[in-house]
Order: structure tokens, then C-alpha cells, then sequence
């Protein structure tokens, strides 16, 4: 995964934009964003501390963040975002804890990306950061409130509501199930999809409802059938995503039409694989899938399309074939 954006279609006089921040789909029909959520109460996190150590970038302050039997996870900020910095620790915390207990993970044992909040247009404070992990943003202006952009990854408060949950699942699902296997794609990102959007919807409702209906016209302007099980990383056609962790860049030598055409691809692709995790929850319920989730933490080895199917069915007793094949463009 990168912190770069790759853009996949033109924008028409509207502002219609099919993307990938990273690795999460966005899609948007609006001229501007509408505003964000006022803050939801967060799940209290007992005993959050918060110490300050040297981040080895100037202008740039580092925060460790240790809750008691709860998530450890970094912060970075400037001068300017402290303040917003300081005061949304306590709401990732309890994203974090609420991710792994839905994902059937020890929260002690989950090492979560940085986040940095900061004014970093051109990425370079969070590539500085990253050397080593994988920084995400949220996009701060001068004055130290979030930045407003029709870009979602651009726009702080979207990154906090929504692209943040979904990338900390991928934190999870490298300390989970190891950075080294191949796992589906559909699996990887559907479980980030479906698992961060729940982390949205309790924290930023109204965000995780404009996030959905993308999802769904997304899925509806599919040019044919979807079939999740043929869905690679870019990169790397022979890989699943294990090791395929990068997220796809176009060609320079690719049309605008064969560009709009592969980013909308990629977005019904996340949204049709969301869709196939909205599916099992409905029919097994929450303690299936964490069953599910724990199964595939218990395995070693590779898994493929079939391999992780038939995990779902022992577990949950759901039938995904036809999902994965999506012939009738799976619903949302």
C-alpha cells in the first residue's frame, strides 16, 4: 500500500473522481464534501497516556499512545494540529479496540500504522515518517482544523472517518495473519471494506452513508459480471495481495478511456467484495465471522479463493461460490 493517491478517471465538470487512496476505493458525485460528523462519544479507553518522544523530523512532534489492556499505537503532528491531534487520540483508540474485537484479535498484539495529522499536500512529511511503516494522514490547514477537499483523502475529516478504520484493519490483518502470505484480495480488502465501514458507522454515521451509497453506484456502473476470484493486485498479477501490497498505478501508456475505465473496475471490485461481507454477517451474525476471522489467524500457509471459501463455509455455513463469481452483480 502506498500514501500516494492513484487517480483512475477523469473528473467531469462535477467532480466525479474513481480512485484508490492507498488501497480503499472512493467514489463521489458531489462537488464539494458535505461537512463531517460532530465527533460521536467515543468507547471509553481506560488509561490512555500519552507520551511525547523525538519523531527525527523537524517541525514535526511524535506521540506514543499506551492504553491500559487497549491498543499502543503513534502520533505525529505539527505546531499547528496538535490541538485536533491531542483530542482524537482517545476516539482512535477506541476505533482500534473496537476493530480487533470484531476481528477476534488481542489488541496488545496489533501493531497500528502512524497517523500523522498535519499540512502534507505533497505527501513529503509522511514519506519522511514512513521509511520504515506505512504513515497515513489526515489533512490539516494552517489554522489546525481538518482539511475540507472534494477528494476524500484529501479531506481531514474523511480521512479520520473513513479512510482511517479501513486501513487499520490492514494493520491488523499484517500482525494477524502475517505480511507474507497470499491471501484473496477480495478477502483482504472486503474485510477492510465491511469491518471499516462498521468502524464508521458507529463513529461517523453520516459519512459511512455517503461512503455506502458510492460503494453501491460504484458496483452499479460494473461494465458486466464481477468475478472477485480473478481480482489482483496490479503490481503483481501472479499474487493475491499477501505480498502484493502495493496499491495499483496506471501506466503512463493507458488511455483517460482505459484509465476511467480500470479505476471503475477497482472500485466496483471493493464494493462487490464489501458486498459478499455484508452478505455472511446478515446470514451467520457477528460471532461467525469472528470465527471465521480466528480460522484464518489459526492457518499458515497461502490461501486461494477456494481455500478461504471453504473457511467460510466450516465456519459461518455460508455458500460465497456465487458471490465470487458475482454473475448477477451482487447487490449492496
Amino acid at each position: 500500500m502506498s500514501n500516494s493517491l492513484a487517480l483512475f478517471a477523469k473528473a467531469t465538470r462535477c467532480g466525479r473522481f474513481a480512485m484508490l487512496a492507498g488501497s480503499i476505493a472512493w467514489a463521489s458525485t458531489a462537488c464539494q464534501m458535505p461537512r463531517a460528523d460532530t465527533p460521536a462519544r467515543a468507547t471509553p479507553v481506560e488509561g490512555l497516556h500519552l507520551d511525547r518522544t523525538a519523531s527525527g523530523q523537524a517541525g514535526v512532534t511524535r506521540v506514543r499512545a499506551v492504553a491500559k489492556a487497549g491498543p499502543a499505537f503513534d502520533l505525529y503532528f505539527d505546531a499547528a494540529s496538535e490541538r485536533h491531534a491531542l483530542t482524537s487520540a482517545p476516539r482512535l483508540a477506541s476505533m482500534y479496540a473496537d476493530i480487533a474485537v470484531a476481528a477476534a484479535a488481542p489488541v496488545a498484539n496489533i501493531r497500528w500504522h502512524p497517523v500523522l495529522f498535519a499540512r502534507d499536500p505533497e505527501g513529503r512529511l509522511a514519506a519522511a515518517l514512513g521509511s520504515k511503516e506505512i504513515v497515513w494522514t489526515v489533512p490539516m490547514q494552517a489554522d489546525g482544523r481538518p482539511a475540507t477537499s472534494p477528494i476524500g483523502p484529501l479531506d481531514g475529516h474523511f480521512a479520520l472517518d473513513v479512510l482511517i478504520p479501513h486501513e487499520q484493519v490492514h494493520a491488523l490483518q499484517h500482525s494477524m495473519y502475517g505480511s507474507h502470505r497470499e491471501l484473496p484480495r477480495w478477502f483482504v480488502e472486503g474485510q477492510a471494506e465491511w469491518l471499516g465501514m462498521r468502524i464508521s458507522e458507529r463513529y461517523a454515521p453520516a459519512a459511512a452513508r455517503r461512503a455506502r451509497a458510492n460503494r453501491a453506484d460504484n458496483l452499479a456502473q460494473a461494465d458486466g459480471s464481477i468475478d472477485l476470484r480473478r481480482w489482483r493486485m496490479r503490481a503483481d498479477p501472479a499474487a493475491n495481495v499477501g505480498r502484493g501490497t502495493q496499491a495499483p498505478i496506471l501506466s503512463v501508456s493507458e488511455s483517460e478511456q482505459e484509465a476511467e475505465a480500470q479505476g471503475l473496475a477497482e472500485a466496483a471490485s471493493y464494493a462487490a467484495a464489501d458486498a459478499l461481507f455484508q452478505r455472511v454477517s446478515r446470514e451467520a451474525g457477528d460471532d461467525a465471522m469472528r470465527r471465521w476471522f480466528a480460522a484464518v489467524a489459526a492457518t499458515r500457509g497461502d490461501l486461494d479463493s477456494a481455500a478461504m471459501a471453504a473457511l467460510v463455509k466450516r465456519e459461518t455455513g455460508v455458500d460465497i461460490d456465487a458471490d465470487l463469481a458475482n454473475r448477477s452483480k451482487t447487490r449492496l
